[in-house]
C-alpha cells in the first residue's frame, strides 16, 4: 500500500499575501504540513505542487520534494484542487511513482490529529478507497443562518421545527474543516472529485484541529492556539 501526501500551495493569495510561508510559530505555515506528513509513518513520499521557486525552496529545506512546478494555469483562482490532484498524479506517473491512496493536506489548517489520519486512512482501505474527509461541529450552525430569497426577505437557510429556540436543541451539523482529504487513487482517476454517495468523515474532539486560515484572523486565532498545550482527551 503505496501512499502519496500531496500539499497544494500556490503563491497567491489575496487576503494573507505570501502565507504559505509566513512565519506561524516559528516556522512558516507550510512546514506544518510538512513535518505532519513526514511523521506518519503510512506516508511513502511528501510532495508539494506549487508554481513558484520560493514555496518550493522554503519546502525542500523542511524535508519534501517538490519534483515537478505547477503550471501556471492551475495557480489562479479558478483552479480547483481536483485539477491540482490530476496534474500531480500524472505528473508523478511521468517520474514511475504510482500510489494506491492519495492524501491531501491544505498548508492552511496547520494542526493535526495523528490519530484522526489514521482512522480516516483505514476507513478509506475499508470503503475500497472512497472518500473521507475531517469534518468538525458547523459553526455558525445552519439553523441559525439566512439569505436573501427572490423578493429580498431574509429567509432561513434550512426550515427548522418552529419549537426549536435554542440552540442545543439543534440536530447535529457538520462541516468539512479542510484538515484531511483521503482517497483511493484509483477511485480519484475513475470519479475524480472528493465527494460522492459513498463518503465518509472523520470527526475531530478538539477544535483546535478544524481552524482554517482564510483571513487575519485566522491566523491570529492560530498563533495562539499554537501557544497552548494540546490537552488530553477525558478517559
Amino acid at each position: 500500500m503505496r501512499v502519496l501526501a500531496l500539499i497544494p500551495a500556490r503563491g497567491g493569495s489575496k487576503r494573507l499575501p505570501g502565507k504559505n510561508i509566513k512565519p506561524l510559530g516559528g516556522k512558516p505555515l507550510i512546514a506544518w504540513s510538512i513535518e505532519f506528513a513526514l511523521g506518519q509513518a503510512e506516508i511513502d513520499d511528501v510532495v508539494v505542487s506549487t508554481d513558484t521557486r520560493e514555496i518550493a525552496k522554503v519546502a525542500r529545506q523542511f524535508g519534501a520534494d517538490v519534483p515537478w512546478m505547477r503550471p501556471t494555469e492551475l495557480a489562479s483562482d479558478t483552479a480547483t484542487s481536483v485539477e491540482v490532484v490530476q496534474h500531480a498524479l500524472s505528473a508523478q506517473a511521468a517520474l514511475g511513482h504510482q500510489y494506491d491512496y492519495l492524501v491531501l493536506l491544505q498548508p492552511t489548517t496547520p494542526l493535526r490529529d495523528p490519530a484522526m489520519f489514521r482512522e480516516a486512512l483505514t476507513r478509506c482501505h475499508q470503503a475500497a478507497g472512497a472518500p473521507v474527509l475531517a469534518f468538525a461541529d458547523a459553526h455558525p450552525h445552519p439553523g441559525w443562518c439566512f439569505r436573501y430569497d427572490h423578493a429580498g426577505r431574509l429567509v432561513r437557510y434550512v426550515d427548522l421545527d418552529p419549537g426549536i429556540t435554542r440552540s442545543q436543541d439543534l440536530p447535529p451539523a457538520f462541516a468539512i474543516s479542510g484538515s484531511l482529504y483521503v482517497i483511493g487513487v484509483a477511485r480519484f482517476l475513475a470519479e475524480p472529485g472528493f465527494t460522492g454517495a459513498d463518503m465518509q468523515g472523520v470527526f475531530s474532539t478538539n477544535r483546535r484541529y478544524d481552524i482554517d486560515i482564510d483571513d487575519e484572523i485566522d491566523w491570529l486565532v492560530a498563533e495562539a492556539l499554537i501557544r497552548q498545550p494540546v490537552r488530553a482527551s477525558a478517559p
